[in-house]
Formats: C-alpha cells, structure tokens, sequence
C-alpha cells in the first residue's frame, strides 16, 4: 500500500503542473483524491473514465487506481485492467507508459490460468461499460441449451458444449436483451425451431445518430446458424441518446413468425426494407452443405490436365446436373470431359407441375438438347455466368457438339419454393429416350443409356 501511495503523490504532482486533462471535473477528481476522499474522486472520475463519447486517459488512468485498490469503489481488477488498457493506448497522455506497466501486471497475474478473463479485459476496453449487455441462457429441450455472453454463444447438445465467438459491439452500443423465439413444429416428426434475436443500438460515426440493429440465429442441433436478413440498419434516428431498450417495442421493426403453410418467417415491418422471407429449413441446409461437398469431393478426382480426342462419340453418362434461368439444365460426366445442355421455353412450351412429354424431332423450337464433347476437362462454371468466354486456343479449340434430332424429352416442374431463400426458384427434371444427335460431321449416334437430369431453375447465376 505504500508503494502504491508513493506512486499516487507523484501522479498528483504532474496533475497540479498541468499534465491532466483540461476537464474540469477530472481536475476536481484528482484534488478530491489530493484530499484523501476517494468515494468523492471515484463519483467525479467514474463517469468521465467510462465514458465513450469523449475519451480522458487521465480520468481512465486514475478511475483504474481507484479500481485497483478498492478505495471508493469495491475492487474490480477487470474495470481496473480495461481502463489501464485505454489509458496506455492515449498518445497524449501522461500517465500512459506507467498505465501500459500496470496493465501488464494485471494481465501476467492471470496467465496463463485465466485467459478467458484477459479476453474480458480487451472487450470491455474496447466496447466500453454502458453496452446493457446481459448475460442469459435459454433451455431449449432436454440436454439442449444455449448461453450468451458479451464474446458469443455457447451451444450445449447433448452433454457436447460448442463454441460461436462473436463480435457484435463496438464502442458505444447498446443492447437489448437478447429474445428467445420458438415456432412450432410443421413437418411430421420434425421438432420446434428455435431462433434467437439480438437487437442492439449502435451509434453513428459522428455520435449524433443510431442505427438499430437485428441479429438473427438459428440454434439447430450444435449449430448456431445465423440467418441472412439484412447487412444494413432497420432503424435510423437523430439522438444524442436512443431510446432505453426496456422502453422501446422492437416487435414493431421486426418479427420472426410462421406463416400460413408452416414456413418459418423473417419480417421487417417498418421502414425502406420492409419485407418477409423464408428462412431455410435444416433440410433444406444439409441438402445444399452435402451437394456442395460431394461436388468438391468429385472436382478432387479430375484429371484436369488429361487429353482426349474431342471427335469420339459421347458417353450420354451423366454424374451431377445444375441449372438456371428459364428452363435451363446441364450436366456433366464424372471425368467433366462432357456435359449437355437442356433449353425448354416454358412459355411456349404451356409447362407446369403437370409432366410433360415432347417429340424433339417435331418440336423444331421451344427445345434444344445439345452434348458438349470437349478434349480437356471443364468446370460447369461457364454456364449460367455472365462471364463469357474467349474463343478457345489450342486443344480446347477442338471441341465437338452433337445436337438432338429425335428422341423423347419428358419435363416435370415442381411448384415454386424450393429454396427458402429464394423462393421463385422450382425444381426441374428432364429425362430423355430414344435420343438420336448429329455431330458436326453428320455423324448420328443413338442413345445408349437413360439420361435424367435434375436441377433447380428460375433465377440466374452469375
């Protein structure tokens, strides 16, 4: 404790010289503590060190003192260690190298058994303390759990606990309390989906206005699943301060509902963005995860550097399909040294849910079914892009098309809504018999084997 005194009368001195703050009220902090009357210096200081909107290294630096020591205030190292660490980020201040010293020994003290709270030093050094975060946990089910706290979410599934860091606030926000929203079950033995929502305040660059926040998540076994609404402000205002979270009804911004089929909803009620959407159910997510790993998985075993002779008649054996626009469907060969293009005009063609069967040689428009045989091997990537291709050089120069002359081509079409995320997109399956194509040499080959194609259309990539 002397040493600690000794070290106080020398900072004092540099205050009475000029070297603290030019706020009045820091000056009247450190003459209260020049008196010994710490509970008056630390009700002085304690604003002003926290504050974000004007930061005072010298009023942080004293405030941390006050903090380390428990005079005028119960000890608190964690405040202690966050206002050091303001302090001895200040190129103007006095004080910062001994704040910098002190700040390394409260973080030694904790290394390396206490990591975590080294971490809570830097957020709240860094956030600041009039965030309202609270701390909270919610029971979803048996052995199912989630738990929030100012770094992110800590999901317990059966007795496994699994981890989300987060950083949601910067300097100066203020949280709502986070909300807990469960909607019922639909599907057949499907369990209730549990959502998450953080609102929070965060304030403008130039600190006269706010912007209001919705962050939305799914908790989904394991997984916490944060789900695309929108990247910009559902709220603006011009404020000094915004209205207390306690006091201002978020659910007229945005809500998360079931809608009248028993699809899970996102809506922005108010403002330039208002709207719904769905939101992807776990079916929905693991179809698309799983696809795009076996694709990956299929990519791995390409030879890519492989020549072939472009003029050899097509294998018609088809590993994988994608699709776009209209009615466009194309597939590839598992060695992607082959793929056929779909075209149907919908329009023309009258197409609905309801299958549909055509003769491609009495159908001279509306459809078009071409094979692609190339000498290297190509990503399906130059379909469905906006990225046109340059004419082809050197083997790839080489490649061949045969073009269905006959045959039969049956189109079914699911109904809209196959992609939550988009739901004017529907699900197209083509299957083709009895095929016969023309190559460039008037060539004919027939079909050798059935070719069924299925793909999600009506939206362009790109």
């Amino acid at each position: 404790m002397r040493r600690w005194a000794g070290r106080f009368v020398t900072l004092l001195v540099v205050v009475s010289t000029g070297g603290a703050s030019a706020q009045n009220g820091t000056a009247d902090g450190v003459a209260a503590l020049a008196r010994g009357d710490f509970q008056q210096a630390a009700a002085i200081l304690k604003p002003i060190a926290e504050g974000w909107r004007q930061p005072d290294p010298a009023a942080q630096f004293f405030m941390a003192s006050l903090y380390e020591t428990g005079r005028g205030v119960p000890a608190d190292l964690l405040r202690a260690c966050a206002l050091y660490h303001r302090a001895s980020n200040s190129d103007d201040n006095p004080f910062g190298a001994q704040a910098a010293k002190l700040l390394r020994a409260l973080v030694v003290s904790h290394i390396p058994h206490d990591n975590e709270w080294i971490e809570d030093c830097q957020i709240l050094a860094n956030v600041g303390f009039d965030h309202q975060f609270e701390p909270v946990s919610f029971t979803l089910a048996a052995r199912h759990a989630i738990a929030w706290d100012l770094k992110g979410a800590t999901v317990t599934y059966q007795d496994k606990s699994t981890r989300f860091p987060m950083r949601l606030a910067s300097r100066g926000t203020i949280f709502f309390p986070i909300r807990q929203t469960d909607l019922p079950a639909v599907a057949p033995g499907s369990g209730p989906r549990h959502f998450n929502e953080v609102f929070l305040w965060r304030p403008s660059a130039d600190r006269r206005s706010w912007s209001l926040e919705w962050h939305l998540f799914e908790v989904v076994r394991d997984e916490l699943i944060r789900v695309e609404v929108t990247s910009e402000p559902i709220l603006r205002i011009q404020a000094e301060e915004p209205p207390a979270p306690r006091d201002f009804d978020v659910r007229a911004y945005a809500d998360v509902r079931t809608t009248g089929n028993g699809d899970a909803e996102w809506a922005l009620l108010q403002g330039p963005r208002a709207g719904t959407g769905l939101i992807e159910t776990d079916a929905e997510r693991r179809e698309v995860r799983e696809r795009a790993v076996a694709r990956d998985a299929a990519a791995k075993l390409v030879d890519w550097k492989r020549e072939r002779d472009s003029r050899r008649p097509p294998s018609m054996a088809y590993a994988d399909a994608d699709g776009c626009g209209d009615i466009f469907v194309y597939g590839w060969s598992a060695d992607r040294a082959e793929m056929i293009t779909v075209r149907a005009d919908k329009a023309m063609l009258n197409l609905s849910t309801a299958s549909a069967t055509f003769d491609i040689g009495r159908q001279p428009s509306g459809i078009e079914v071409v094979i692609h045989v190339y000498a290297l091997p190509k990503g399906p990537g130059h379909f469905c892009s906006d990225i046109v291709a340059q004419p082809a050089s050197g083997p790839a120069s080489l490649d061949e098309t045969w073009r269905a002359v006959a045959g039969t081509m049956t189109i079914e079409l699911s109904a809209p809504g196959v992609r939550a995320r988009s739901p004017h997109l529907y699900r197209a399956t083509i299957r083709l018999s009895n095929a016969e194509f023309a190559g460039g040499s008037g060539i004919r080959v027939k079909q050798t084997q059935p070719i069924a194609l299925t793909a999600i259309v009506g939206g362009w990539g790109g």
